[in-house]
């Protein structure tokens, strides 16, 4: 691979090409981070778990039914507990995880293949959406990513140097952490595991079958432990009298096994969606370009490296396992994929270069290369460009923290705010938040960050307390995604307005897609 065919190389203006790349990925990344997106509803779902909880709270099963590794709960948790609740604190560690997966990917494509491989390569990381998306997110897809990087370069450098037992035992520590901090780093485990099944294959040499044995055992025992004391209760409690696949999203990620007449087109749908959307695709055939390279890639190395194409594809046979058994959707998302991205990246740029080799004269091959980078650069700037644009995922997110934000400077020092929407579902009086979905996490999660003083959910109205020269402000979340209790709240504020007077009414409609928003806020001035 290394010293494989390929173009003349100018090692110079590779080198520019390549670090100008990342430069522009880096400052993509930075941008998107230092922008301080609105937090939207899936990250509501985990962050709202770090309001109340301690670690030791964290081993219970989670709000909202997530199912997150306990190693990045509890490091998210603890950068809470230094940084506090911000947009920036909450994505800290997946924004770091996200540079250093880009800066270990170049230097594994560096130091294991040529040059104008490692170049179309990271040209291609570094433009890619969803790597850099879900690195300025509150969820573990960046940590799996970064995992997974770093176990295919140790796994390889155990591969070449198997002699060396320290690169053993490091490899072993690192795969024995890293499924906390991780769910679908025991797909790439199951990778590393088939290469050193090669490897012992192939050297037969006794002390090579210990250290593979010791492996294995260390994996399954690390994983048995993590699932049986915390994800199995936890999915347990996630998905109560059903199951996870009745998720649209999950559901398309499972193989038609007892259809299988239907798994050839299901295959081709998978592999041309937006599992490979490098380094841009979408559903129905919008990642078959990528798809193509990929194949190509895979021809290529199948011929000069079966070992590494071992590594990069393995935890595909494991995940489709996984997905077969309903346990981890197979494709249909980036995110649920992202562990895959350097594999599908390298074997992008494999097949790219042998596009360009086959359809350009030797002496063109250098202007095609840079041409293709820089359109990769142009993408890559684009999506800066894109970010400082449009600094939120959703428009009802930015204008979500926003009115919070309005009403927290118009809230002096001695009042009060009240939240009509409850966050226990025992109370029958008021709304019930959880049935808000995301965009109910996401304005609890705003309330909970942004309120200068205290903050009551869903008080009985006869319980209210006001003092004078202090306001009481009611603050009420609507949505239709379910019907919303017009009445209860009517007969709410009355009983406010008995005990306050008549307050001053401000609404806030919140821009969706989907579905109809408004943040309705009552300002009551003082007793009747």
């Amino acid at each position: 691979m290394k010293n494989g065919a390929g173009p003349r190389c100018r090692t110079g203006t590779v080198a520019r090409f390549t670090l100008c790349l990342l430069l522009i990925n880096l400052i993509w990344r930075t941008v998107r981070y230092a922008l301080g997106f609105p937090i939207w509803g899936d990250e509501a779902f985990v962050v709202m778990n770090f309001v109340n909880r301690d670690f030791i709270g964290m081993i219970s099963p989670l709000e909202y039914g997530q199912i997150v590794p306990l190693g990045f709960m509890w490091a998210e948790l603890a950068v809470t507990r230094i940084l506090g609740l911000s947009e920036w604190a909450l994505r800290l560690l997946p924004y770091l995880a996200g540079v250093l997966s880009m800066l270990l990917f170049w230097q594994f494509a560096e130091k294991y293949f040529n040059r104008w491989i490692a170049l179309l390569a990271v040209a291609l990381f570094a433009a890619s959406y969803y790597p850099v998306r879900h690195a300025t997110e509150v969820k573990p897809y960046s940590i799996d990513l970064f995992v997974s990087l770093v176990m295919i370069y140790l796994s390889w450098a155990v591969y070449q140097q198997p002699y060396q037992k320290k690169r053993w035992i490091l490899l072993i520590v690192i795969a024995v952490v890293s499924i906390w901090l991780s769910y679908p780093s025991v797909f790439v485990m199951g990778g590393v595991g088939l290469l050193l099944t090669y490897l012992v294959v192939s050297r037969k040499e006794a002390k090579f079958v210990g250290w593979w044995i010791a492996y294995g055992l260390c994996i399954i025992a690390s994983f048995a432990t993590m699932y049986f004391l915390y994800a199995k209760p936890h999915a347990a409690a996630a998905w109560p009298g059903d199951a996870p696949w009745t998720i649209e999203e999950w559901g398309a990620g499972f193989p038609p096994v007892k259809e299988p007449w239907k798994l050839p087109i299901w295959i081709l749908d998978v592999h041309t969606g937006n599992m490979l959307a490098y380094p841009v695709g979408g559903v129905k055939g919008g990642s078959s370009l990528t798809s193509l390279l990929v194949l190509i890639g895979i021809v290529s190395l199948w011929r000069t490296s079966r070992e590494m194409l071992l590594l990069l594809l393995g935890p595909l046979l494991f995940t489709f396992i996984a997905a077969a058994m309903h346990s981890y959707p197979y494709g249909t998302s980036a995110r649920f994929s992202l562990y895959m991205a350097p594999a599908f990246c390298l074997l992008a740029g494999i097949g790219l270069i042998n596009v360009i080799k086959t359809l350009r004269p030797p002496r063109k091959i250098f202007r095609c290369a840079r041409v293709t980078v820089i359109v990769m650069a142009l993408i890559a700037i684009g999506g800066i460009i894109r970010d400082v644009m449009q600094p939120y995922k959703s428009l009802s997110d930015y204008e979500n923290r926003r009115v919070i934000q309005w009403l927290a400077q118009q809230t002096r020092p001695s009042d009060q705010w009240i939240s009509f929407n409850a966050a226990n579902p025992k109370l029958t009086y008021v709304d019930n938040l959880y049935r808000r979905g995301g965009s109910g996490a996401r304005h609890r999660y705003y309330l909970h960050r942004l309120a200068p003083v205290p903050l009551h959910w869903a008080p009985d109205p006869m319980e209210v307390a006001s003092t004078p020269g202090s306001q009481i402000w009611l603050i009420v979340f609507k949505d239709d995604r379910v019907p919303f209790p017009e009445d209860l709240l009517d007969n709410y504020v009355q009983r406010l307005i008995k005990r306050l007077g008549e307050p001053r009414q401000h609404a806030f409609p919140l821009h969706h897609k989907r579905y109809a928003m408004e943040i309705e806020i009552y300002e009551f001035s003082g007793f009747q």
